[in-house]
């Protein structure tokens, strides 16, 4: 493989590695302005805690109606469909 000559070049001379140009600080910034607090709102609250409400019960009933009933459908303690238990050879049954 041919090796390639590469040569640093030197830094431009407005290059500043804090990524001011001509190493000036940069410009002031306008000072922000503030506007006065928002008002609570009673109505946009009840609202708010309205639509809350109203998904959490979305989610209970699509817990209820998918996930609860298979949770409660395992097969009772010795029932045929179970596999029986098998212990590693040699080993005692307590």
């Amino acid at each position: 493989m041919p090796r390639t000559d590469r040569r640093r070049t030197p830094p431009a001379e407005n290059y500043s590695p804090r990524g001011t140009a001509g190493g000036r600080p940069p410009a002031a910034a306008a000072d922000p302005i503030f506007l006065p607090p928002l008002k609570p709102s009673r109505r946009l609250f009840a609202v708010a805690a309205a639509l809350v409400l109203l998904w959490l019960g979305v989610l209970l009933t699509l817990y209820v109606t998918t996930v609860f009933p298979h949770r409660h459908d395992r097969p009772a303690r010795g029932d045929a469909t179970m596999p029986p238990a098998t212990l590693p050879a040699g080993s005692v049954a307590r």
